[in-house]
């Protein structure tokens, strides 16, 4: 085999004074390190593999995982670019017998292998794997034919130090021998477990290169019990690994089912649209999902789902998938408050529990493991199952350790070679914050022992606000009571308040404060600048933003003297006049959860003060607003709610209802009749509420119908037959005008 003189050098030489070139206290010489990489020259082979795609997914694994001397994480090549390179992936091998080769697992399904070939020099071989080391994460393969020019490893333990460590990798286009010698120091866990750190697959030798133990982990024990053959390792035969695996599949079966969610079509119209927090949001409209769920005993489920409070409140109907039979119908049972997942009830039993770990998972470290991967599409449940290791483990959340794999963390199950669940996908639910933004919690691999602590406790860890709703209740909303004006850096300058703001990019002027809201139970004034809710179980507070609610502000207000020229086809595209209820800090309210305190810092005359709330249901706002639709004269209208009678400075003694959509080609579009107009008579009879407007045109053949738009009025005529159905005729007729003032416009948030 060719190997680079100057490399061999250059990486023995590590292992000198770079300063001199001389030998440190009694440490090898160059000679020394060349001696060794001679030695073990001929036991030293390349295991190639060639890659390919499944059903157009590219493959993945954990052989190519390297940890960075920065940053202490694991980094990886993307294996679909050996594919798209047109060349195997390569791993060092160590030549244990002629048909004999030992390397490090690489953890990738079979699925995605299309050939094994070991090399030695220009010789080469096909191998298939024939068996698995349990505590040492390396992989046997049987060659077809013998290399010519390799010698296999003779191992005697018995030899003596020093030692030296050997790794054999591609570097620079060479594949390079690295020889040092076997460090001294000893890295001591707080659990007592002691280790000498050691390069990652690496043979270790005697001053003559003779092999003395091999470890294909990053540490070996500081007795001498790595010391001797692999051939003494506990090993797996293919055979019992495929029994194991087939037992986690029916495991993964039985435990593992699917679970289909059905969801009412929400309530929605432009004002959502806008407004509602719908506009780019898939969950937001689904009607349909399957997902994954984990059988906690038999009649009761966790559905990996981590639906939004928006979205549980539209949830119908839950039905579990067993592998065998028909689905079971089972009931919402409480969100998870911590996690992404809820708990559901099954009407009668299917299967038998997943047997949780308790353990720490951290006791599973450098051990094999045996994985399911288990991906829900559209109405189909698809399992893969390969066996795994753990890389590494992550400090969190609540000070919890999170393990890491090298494969698909998202959708895989951990079992311990036992069959106990030792790790499931799950995400964790984000604290709320006032900030929009997108929810890109993805499910981590999570310590089954920190999932049974919470269902264990069920009451103490369920968010009673995350729940299905009515659809009366659905839309249903927090506020403050308040409408916000948001600053800027000149009104953080100009209000000495730039250093609590970040020089206006957070914090919001009250403009206007609600008879009787709990803004004004709670002191808050006019002229007051929000600053930040503080909310006891949230580490950070939340900044005050006031959003942009009122998508007309910077449009120079809504067109209401141009809508006579707005085509009847256009009028469900114009979302509402008025800035939404349903803005950025009302939202977050209700997430937090109705009957939550919180204190709000506020700014107040040079002095910044701290005010009590609890997060309070507002009253009706216009997306839940009571409506009603008459067919007959082609429009919905709803009931007036604060956000719009502020708008239109409307007292809620005075009559009208709102007309929220209008059917093209109607009897109320062909009279004139325009979105968001109010009706406040209905043949001279004042209307309160859609009540009144449905009861005054039930059964009515014609019809008189008082009409604002802001603060001018019309009346409008409309004949209709006596079923109900729209006849051929339609008159407008000439209105008069209040002499009122319109009400001025603003870019106002009511929260």
């Amino acid at each position: 085999m060719k190997t680079n003189p100057l490399l061999a050098w250059l990486v023995c030489a590590l292992a000198l004074d770079a300063a001199t070139g001389s030998p440190q206290d009694n440490g090898p010489t160059t000679a020394d390190c060349a001696a060794v990489a001679a030695a073990v020259q001929k036991s030293l082979v390349r295991v190639e593999y060639t890659l390919q795609f499944d059903k157009s997914e590219a493959p993945y694994g954990g052989m190519w995982r390297t940890r960075c001397p920065n940053c202490g994480q694991y980094h990886s090549t993307g294996l679909e670019q050996f594919i798209d390179e047109e060349r195997p992936a390569e791993k060092a091998g160590f030549l244990l017998s002629a048909s004999r080769v030992l390397t490090q697992d690489p953890r990738i399904a079979p699925r995605f292998i299309k050939r094994i070939d070991v090399r030695y020099g220009d010789a080469s071989s096909p191998a298939i794997p024939v068996a698995y080391a349990v505590d040492q994460n390396g992989l046997i393969l049987e060659l077809a034919r013998p290399l010519t020019g390799a010698a296999p490893l003779q191992f005697q333990a018995d030899r003596e130090g020093p030692y030296f460590t050997v790794t054999y990798a591609p570097l620079n286009g060479y594949w390079t021998t690295d020889v040092q010698s076997l460090p001294s120091k000893v890295t001591t866990l707080d659990t007592g477990e002691r280790f000498i750190a050691v390069p990652s697959g690496c043979l270790v030798v005697d001053a003559a290169g003779r092999a003395v133990g091999l470890s294909l982990k990053d540490e070996i024990p500081t007795d001498d019990s790595w010391k001797g053959s692999p051939g003494e390792w506990r090993l797996l035969g293919v055979d019992r690994m495929n029994r194991m695996l087939s037992a986690v599949e029916e495991q993964a079966d039985r435990t593992l089912p699917r679970v289909a969610l059905s969801f009412r079509s929400p309530k929605k119209d432009i004002a959502d649209r806008y407004y509602g927090g719908y506009w780019g949001d898939d969950e937001a409209d689904e009607t349909e999902r399957n997902v994954a769920g984990v059988m906690i005993d038999g009649k009761t489920v966790l559905v990996l789902a981590g639906l939004k409070p928006k979205v549980t409140a539209r949830l119908e109907r839950i039905r579990v998938y067993p592998a065998e039979g028909e689905a079971v119908e089972a009931s919402f049972a409480g969100s998870l408050r911590d996690y992404g997942g809820f708990v559901a009830e099954l009407e009668e039993p299917v299967t038998a529990p997943a047997p949780f770990s308790t353990d720490d998972i951290r006791d599973f470290r450098n051990t094999l493991l045996m994985s399911a991967e288990i991906r829900v599409q559209g109405e189909s449940r698809i399992g893969y199952f390969n066996h795994d290791w753990l890389t590494g483990f992550n400090l969190a959340w609540k000070e919890q350790i999170y393990p890491e794999i090298a494969g698909n963390a998202v959708s895989t199950f951990l079992f311990s070679t036992d069959g106990r669940l030792i790790a499931l996908p799950v995400a964790r639910r984000k604290k709320v914050s006032v900030e929009e933004e997108w929810d890109d919690s993805q499910p981590v691999l999570t310590a089954t022992k920190y999932l049974r602590a919470v269902l264990d406790d069920l009451p103490e860890h369920i968010d009673p606000d995350n729940v299905p709703l009515t659809e009366a209740e659905e839309n249903r909303l927090a506020w403050m009571g308040v409408e916000l004006q948001a600053l800027d850096r000149d009104l953080a300058r100009v209000n000495d308040i730039s250093d609590e703001t970040n020089d206006g990019e957070t914090g919001a002027i009250v403009v206007y404060v609600y008879p009787n809201s709990p803004a004004e139970t709670a002191g808050l004034q006019m002229g007051d600048i929000l600053l930040r809710l503080h909310v006891e179980g949230h580490p950070r507070p939340l900044d005050v933003e006031a959003g942009d609610s009122d998508i007309w502000a910077y449009r120079g207000g809504f067109p209401w003297d141009y809508l006579d020229e707005l085509p009847e086809e256009s009028f469900d595209q114009v979302p509402p006049p008025w800035p939404t209820a349903e803005n950025s800090l009302n939202r977050k309210l209700t997430d937090l959860g109705f009957g939550t305190a919180y204190a709000a810092e506020v700014f107040r005359g040079g002095e910044i003060l701290r005010l009590d709330f609890e997060v309070t249901e507002s009253p009706s706002h216009y997306n839940s607003a009571a409506r009603y639709e008459d067919e007959a004269i082609g429009i919905t209208v709803r009931d007036l709610t604060f956000e719009v009678r502020r708008y239109f400075q409307q007292g809620a003694d005075e009559p009208a209802v709102v007309i929220s959509k209008i059917k093209p080609g109607s009897k109320g579009s062909v009279g004139g009749l325009k979105p968001y107009e109010r009706i406040t008579h209905v043949n001279d009879q004042p209307v309160m509420n859609v009540g009144d407007f449905e009861e005054l045109v039930s059964g009515q053949t014609e019809l008189r119908l008082a009409v604002k738009r802001m603060t001018r009025g019309r009346i409008v005529k409309l004949k209709l037959d006596a079923s109900g159905d729209e006849s051929e005729d339609a008159a407008p007729a000439a209105g008069g005008e209040d002499d009122t003032e319109s009400p001025e416009g603003g870019a106002s948030d009511q929260s």
